[in-house]
């Protein structure tokens, strides 16, 4: 139907797809792409141009050398381009997904690198100038966030517009099929426009996924690609053999299709894994659990009580106001006190700004607990998996959940040390009845104010999936990593609003 007889070509066997979209479907996607990719390097050119203007207005016009400093700073800025290109960061398939950008730890690397390479060249150059290093220091300085802001707003752009969309089909709808499909519908932020499953034998359907089409059978996967335009397949265990599901990989790939391919054992390997090889045999390597380093941990505690104690200092007036609503809307205790679980299990008590009714069973909490360990669950009306019990939360706790200030209290928790800024949400202690042996692992780091299950998932994700975030950050915590996951909160915040 769709596809052209084999090409006699060394290639054994290998199909050319002929698409029955039309093909100025296709002509768009490819200019999509290309005008991504250049919008995302001049973003780049902008943020560098406008370091390279505040640290000559710092420093003064002296702080360059002249017009040859200039030009040095110049260069950088083609230079970056150049490496940018290289490492491909600016492809518009690998900056669609947040984990595949360049961090602010790469880009501080990135450009000093560059930097005081152009300054060891200038050094043996005699006839060329050279910037001082106040106004290196200075351009470094400006050029990572003015870069890191103007990429994000570029890209939020781009998001808004629907330039990054690809369209996405999952090979397989069993159950891991369709928990990535799930995934994939909460984060449209991902930019993957889902078109539906191909099986020939589904798993009965989940209840959130009841609108997903069945696109057909393995054996149509080429139709299936052409006549929806499809840029990328992701392939999660269908019911065709091995060795015919990589046969249809291969020939998906030649065409310049996208595979995206979800591990055997996927709930072994953390999300910063690192692929390896063996005389050609790909490898996947899961490190140690990197959270036990004593410098890791010291830089860590450190880097908690001086943003924490600055955040209480700052946040005191928003801090007594929220007090003063709270015993205001409701008679009861301004805190609601709670036993939780922190590194080792250990028991704690966490405090919150109090958001219920007091004399509210929890008994209602633990049963919803136990039931949202099946997969089958429906969320609730809002999308969330999250008991919410309208009638128990009073006017003031709406607000304060939605924008989860409720958790602000937790700051003197962080800087008691019985949690981290950044770790797994700390449990309730009959939470750990339905962990499985190795969700115990979430235990080995600190618990977090926010992490990877707060700002990845939130509450879009049953109880029975949200360890395995937890366990996930446990295996791949970094300083960086804490960070990002930092400085992605407030905008997972005020884009699900209150899912905990």
């Amino acid at each position: 139907m769709g596809a052209a007889e084999p090409a006699s070509t060394p290639v054994a066997n290998l199909r050319v797809l002929q698409p029955v979209a039309a093909p100025l479907l296709l002509e768009q996607q490819r200019r999509r792409k290309a005008h991504v990719s250049l919008g995302l390097a001049l973003a780049d050119m902008l943020g560098l141009g406008f370091a390279i203007v505040l640290a000559a207005i710092v420093v003064s016009p002296t702080g360059i050398h002249g017009e040859d400093g200039a030009i040095g700073a110049v260069v950088t800025m083609l230079v970056w381009l150049g490496v940018a290109s290289t490492l491909g960061h600016y492809d518009a398939d690998a900056r669609r997904r947040p984990n595949r950008s360049l961090g602010i730890g790469g880009m501080v690397v990135m450009l000093s690198a560059i930097t005081w390479g152009i300054v060891m060249f200038t050094m043996i150059m005699p006839d060329v100038g050279t910037p001082s290093t106040p106004f290196l220091v200075a351009y470094t300085g400006f050029a990572v966030p003015l870069i890191w802001g103007i990429r994000e707003a570029t890209l939020a752009l781009y998001r808004r517009t629907k330039a990054l969309m690809q369209r996405v089909v999952i090979l397989g709808a069993g159950d891991v099929g369709q928990l990535v499909a799930r995934k994939i519908q909460n984060h449209p932020e991902y930019g993957f426009e889902l078109m539906g499953l191909v099986d020939d034998a589904p798993r009965e359907r989940r209840l959130d996924l009841a609108e997903l089409k069945l696109l057909g059978s393995p054996s149509d996967l080429w139709e299936i690609v052409a006549e929806n335009g499809v840029e990328r397949v992701i392939v999660a265990f269908s019911s065709k053999e091995t060795k015919e599901t990589l046969a249809t990989i291969r020939q998906l790939a030649a065409n310049g299709i996208h595979i995206d391919i979800v591990p055997r054992l996927f709930e072994a390997i953390p999300p910063r894994s690192r692929l390896d090889e063996v005389e050609g045999i790909t490898l996947v390597t899961a490190p140690a659990t990197p959270g036990r380093r004593k410098g890791y941990r010291l830089g860590k505690r450190a880097f908690d009580l001086v943003v924490a104690g600055a955040m209480l200092l700052i946040a005191a007036p928003l801090f007594a106001f929220i007090a003063w609503r709270v015993r205001a809307d409701s008679p009861g205790p301004i805190f609601f006190r709670q036993t939780r679980c922190g590194e080792g299990m250990r028991e704690f008590t966490s405090r919150k700004f109090r958001t219920m009714r007091t004399g509210t069973s929890m008994t209602a909490h633990k049963d919803y607990i136990a039931a949202s360990m099946s997969s089958t669950i429906a969320p609730e009306s809002d999308g969330l998996f999250k008991l919410t019990q309208h009638d128990a939360i009073t006017k003031s706790g709406a607000w304060l959940r939605k924008t989860s200030l409720d958790e602000l209290p937790q700051l003197i928790n962080v800087l008691r040390g019985d949690m981290s800024l950044v770790g797994p949400r700390p449990c309730i202690p009959y939470e750990t009845e339905f962990f499985e042996a190795h969700h115990f692992e979430r235990f080995s780091v600190p618990a977090g104010l926010t992490g990877l299950w707060q700002t990845a998932a939130r509450a879009h994700v049953t109880f029975k999936e949200a360890p395995e975030l937890d366990v996930a950050y446990a295996r791949s915590c970094s300083f960086t990593f804490d960070l990002r996951l930092l400085l992605s909160t407030p905008g997972s915040i005020l884009s699900r609003g209150n899912t905990r």
